[in-house]
């Protein structure tokens, strides 16, 4: 009988912080966390810590020679939104461990870059309200002046 490995309370935190809360699927992006409606404390989390290396021996993308341990640390660990969480572990075909440890390096890139250039986030500052009349507004992308 196989053990599944879970990961802790502090490395999900770990590993949805380091992407900030965004699912490390290339091209996806998906803010995973943000407020509920039901009161100021609610929360809704629609992410998930997968594992790369499966989390039992008989688990998608399987590394018999993984720990317990190893197979719960945040190393082996990949922060994803609900929907690529799953199509990752069902077609294991298209998506080996390799294949997520790349894809886990990109994202923590990219958000680490975002960090050093806090002025200058594409998401904030590349679109413009432009009052067209009265009722009339317009949001715009700025491409050449």
């Amino acid at each position: 009988m196989s053990l599944r490995a879970e990961f802790s309370k502090k490395t999900k935190d770990a590993l949805a912080a380091r992407v900030a809360y965004r699912c490390s699927f290339p091209g996806c992006g998906r803010i995973t966390i943000g407020p509920g409606n039901s009161h100021s404390e609610h929360f809704v989390n629609l992410g998930e810590a997968s594992h790369i290396y499966g989390a039992s021996e008989n688990g998608p993308r399987p590394k018999p020679s993984l720990t317990i341990e190893e197979r719960s640390a945040i190393s082996n660990g990949i922060w994803l939104c609900k929907s690529h969480a799953r199509l990752i572990d069902i077609d294991t075909n298209n998506f080996s461990a390799e294949t997520l440890l790349l894809w886990k390096e990109q994202a923590e890139k990219k958000i680490y870059g975002k960090l050093m250039d806090l002025e200058k986030d594409g998401e904030l500052d590349s679109q413009t309200l432009i009052a067209l009349q009265n009722l009339l507004v317009c949001s715009a992308k700025w491409i050449s002046v």
